[in-house]
């Protein structure tokens, strides 16, 4: 008998660096946000190339539009109390799954096959749990964001940076907290203090250099390395005689909103990131008990991980032959498919000039280099523009000599646009495209006043 195939028609959203299995655990958490949450997914999918360790990222783009409306005419109505919710529950839970995490991590290679297996069940679950609680914010905050710019846009000159001051608020990130000790370390002289801050931050921040594709263990001289990059950042003061912008009733509503998203945003990923961290400890140690390499280990589906340890060779088999894979969420059901699924409902040519949602204000025209990942970074020089598909914390060294910085995924309290307004650099996220129809050495024009990207030559 012939199997099935199954295709999908998706509007082509963004991009990821990473495995097989380090994604592949996305279904479970879209299906656990929509338990979990009164927003929906209704449609994501991804197909991932383990030879390049990339993901494309596709969506319903018109679902996802009349979701996030729905869910602003909602808050209009009832406020934003199941928000603000939303942002203390996934706060407490990432501070309870930091905990769990730390006391489990030195405990793994003590632990028999059986309870291995056990132990990761019980973390997935935990993980999916609250990674999707926070995942909501991904199905309306790019509509809501640039739909609250064009309001803004309407008001006319510098409508970008009234609303980059609107949206601040006093929460702190755990990125800004890491930047803070990193830079307390690059500063202190005493040998002895500096190696308690090390310490600290080797207890506190263990997990910044995560990623889908890996998770280095950070030690001491890596601790050293990354402290060496950080700068102390420049103070700008607010622009003198600005008159204050009236916000019409929509306007509070979406500032109101885009405002709790930072902090579901920013928990959402730092659990992400020590989720990430641990599922490649626990899969160091599958490695170690079977015998099969990293490098095919990560071509695994993450629930297969129980036949990594009790069916290797029957398992080992299926991955030395897998290296594309599709894993889609329907609206009702997921498929783990190996073979790329999923078709563009529109294929974009020609494109000269190109939107995205205005995140930090100014206007500069300068050289792109497109950093799709880790091993892009040695090639990033300073005063280009940085285009990316999203950016995380290991590109913060990046951002901070970048020009300006251009996205495909986000909204206007995504970590690019939140960064970028610290730098006082001009970024445009959300663009959906940018890596797709830019190119290294691009002359390009990006005025995050207008939300616009040109190519100039």
């Amino acid at each position: 008998m012939v199997e099935k195939k199954f295709e999908f028609i998706a509007d082509r959203n963004s991009g990821i660096e990473g495995s097989i299995y380090g994604l592949s655990m996305c279904l479970e958490v879209i299906w656990q946000s929509n338990l979990r949450n009164s927003v929906k997914f209704p449609f994501y999918a991804q197909i991932i190339d383990d030879k390049k360790q990339q993901c494309t990222e596709w969506i319903d783009a018109e679902a996802y539009r009349v979701n996030a409306f729905n869910f602003l005419r909602y808050s209009e109505k009832n406020g934003t109390d199941y928000l603000k919710s939303v942002s203390k529950q996934v706060t407490e839970e990432t501070a309870d799954f930091f905990t769990l995490s730390a006391t489990l991590l030195p405990t793994l290679r003590k632990l028999s096959d059986f309870d291995l297996a056990e132990a990761y069940g019980i973390f997935m679950n935990r993980y999916n749990e609250i990674y999707g609680l926070g995942a909501l914010t991904y199905v309306y905050e790019h509509d809501l964001s640039e739909h609250l710019s064009q309001s803004f846009g309407k008001r006319g000159k510098n409508a970008t940076a009234f609303l980059s001051q609107i949206l601040k608020t006093d929460y702190k990130s755990f990125v800004f907290e890491s930047d803070e000790l990193l830079l307390a370390i690059k500063s202190e002289k005493k040998a002895i203090v500096k190696q308690k801050l090390i310490n600290s931050y080797l207890k506190s921040f263990y997990f910044m250099r995560a990623t889908y594709s890996s998770a280095p263990i950070l030690d001491s001289e890596g601790v050293l390395r990354m402290a060496a990059e950080r700068e102390v950042q420049e103070k700008f003061e607010k622009e003198k005689n600005q008159k204050p912008i009236e916000l019409t009733v929509e306007e509070k509503v979406l500032v109101s909103i885009l405002q709790e998203t930072e902090i579901i945003r920013d928990q959402r990923k730092k659990a992400n990131l020590i989720g990430m961290y641990m599922m490649f400890r626990f899969l160091d140690e599958l490695c170690k008990r079977s015998g099969i390499s990293s490098e095919i280990a990560r071509r695994m589906f993450w629930y297969e991980f129980i036949d990594g340890l009790f069916d290797t060779e029957r398992l080992l088999a299926i991955l030395k032959k897998r290296t594309q894979v599709s894993i889609v969420f329907d609206g009702s059901n997921t498929y783990y498919l190996e073979y790329a699924a999923i078709r563009p409902r529109q294929i974009r040519k020609n494109v000269t000039q190109f939107k995205g949602t205005p995140a930090s204000s100014g206007k500069v025209s300068a050289k792109v280099r497109i950093v799709l990942g880790s091993n892009d970074f040695e090639k990033f020089k300073r005063g280009e523009v940085l285009v990316t598909q999203m950016t995380r914390p290991a590109f913060l060294p990046l951002m901070k000599i970048a020009a300006a910085i251009v996205t495909d995924e986000g909204g206007l309290t995504c970590h690019a646009a939140i960064i970028a307004r610290e730098l006082h650099i001009p970024c445009i996220v959300g663009t959906k495209i940018a890596t797709q129809v830019l190119k290294d050495g691009d002359l390009v024009e990006v005025d995050a006043e207008k939300g616009f990207v040109r190519i100039l030559q």
